[in-house]
């Protein structure tokens, strides 16, 4: 039997989706490109005993969360508005944006064996990068206030990787603001751009048919799924969350130790503490419990986080693992409600839970090192999006019907 050729999905662009896509990588890439270079000089001024592979490391960091993010800001544009919804779009401008990151100015000369080598190494990183950053960003959602959050998340990971060679703290504030404000404007030169104006009036794909769904449609598709009893979900749940934190947590452990080096002085012993593993496991529960609320009705979702909570005091004989998992899933909802970053949030809670001492002030008023609030946030979303980047409770209502 004879087998049907191997179709490259891009290669169904007509020449219109191509150039429009190769718009977008030439976009995002200038502007990375550019900021990074600013970024650079403001490092090197910074650091001006700094030696040339410190100025490199920090150079590779800052490229790549440059061009994360506005690859993330971009297909988040798109999605957002409805259009070009087709995933060979997609792809095209993200191999559009991975060939111009090969182009970094920065590379060193090499044979074209090595070359070869590099470049899908680099590729591989390039996108692991985007990866991660969409995993940091899977629980915004889209209104008011989600652009922002997001522009928050990559100063403090910029911020993070900027003093990634240096234990001096002292311009922190300084630059994580400065940061803030840059983003902000090249978002929104990101998005009054030429493709984009250009987008919006083509309209590409946003008159194609749609099916009207039948308004008992999802009462239909749940028919066919199998049965799963509620109290047995959560019980795996909780099971799983457990043991994919204990098998990540060398990674989780190394990721919080780096944001909060003024604790880890004072208590050597820390993330080898019973209270911190405690702490890291019931922040990614509630983090986790996040895809109840955005999949069911209010009052479902709420009674399978009552019961998860509930579950906990049982296992622990204790109510403190409880509260705090209550008090992580109301802190989350209420920072979204505002529209605040709710992992800043959730870092912040974490912090003050551990009792912390990672703080930045001259003598007056102190306030927590925003870096030690990231690598404490972070990490917990990064776990509940599990190996496969993808949430146990989506995973499981998609797959089975819950009953009581």
């Amino acid at each position: 039997m004879e087998t049907l050729p191997n179709f490259d999905p891009i290669d169904l662009l007509n020449q219109g989706d191509r150039r429009l896509a190769q718009s977008y990588s030439d976009l995002i890439a200038s502007i990375a490109f550019r900021e990074c270079n600013a970024l650079d000089a403001l490092w090197v001024a910074s650091h001006p005993d700094g030696k040339y592979w410190q100025r490199r490391r920090a150079h590779r960091l800052f490229l790549a969360e440059f061009f994360s993010f506005y690859t993330c800001v971009t297909e988040r544009w798109i999605l957002q508005h409805e259009m070009v919804r087709r995933e060979d779009f997609l792809i095209a401008m993200l191999d559009g944006v991975r060939e111009k990151h090969l182009r970094d100015p920065w590379r060193p000369q090499m044979t074209s064996e090595r070359r070869a080598i590099s470049d899908s190494s680099l590729m591989e990183k390039h996108d692991r990068a985007i990866s991660i950053m969409r995993n940091n960003y899977r629980h915004v959602r889209n209104g008011p206030g989600g652009s922002d959050m997001i522009v928050e998340t990559a100063a403090i990971v910029l911020v993070k990787y900027f003093f990634t060679e240096s234990t001096r703290t002292t311009e922190i504030s300084r630059i994580l603001s400065l940061l803030i404000e840059r983003l902000r404007l090249t978002w929104r030169e990101l998005v009054e751009a030429e493709p984009y104006a250009e987008l919006r009036a083509r309209n590409t794909y946003i008159d194609s048919p749609r099916r009207l769904l039948h308004p008992h449609d999802g009462e239909r598709s749940m028919l066919f799924k199998k049965k799963r009893n509620e109290s047995e979900a959560i019980g795996a749940f909780l099971r799983d969350t457990a043991s994919h934190v204990s098998e990540r947590w060398e990674w989780a452990a190394a990721e919080i130790g780096a944001g909060i080096p003024n604790s880890l002085a004072a208590c050597p012993d820390l993330l080898e503490q019973r209270a911190t593993q405690l702490t890291v496991l019931m922040a990614t529960c509630g983090v986790g419990l996040q895809a109840v609320r955005n999949i069911l009705p209010p009052d479902h979702a709420q009674s399978i986080c009552d019961g998860t909570c509930a579950v906990v005091e049982a296992v622990y004989a204790n109510e403190q693992p409880a509260l705090l998992l209550a008090a992580i899933d109301r802190d989350w909802n209420q920072a979204l409600t505002e529209h605040r970053n709710p992992m800043q949030s959730l870092g912040a809670l974490m912090f003050n839970t551990l009792d912390l001492d990672d703080t930045l002030g001259d003598g007056g008023q102190q306030i927590i090192n925003p870096v030690a609030t990231l690598s404490l946030g972070s990490v917990p979303v990064r776990l509940a999006c599990g190996s496969d980047g993808s949430a146990w409770w989506k995973t499981c209502l998609g797959t089975f019907r819950l009953v009581a």
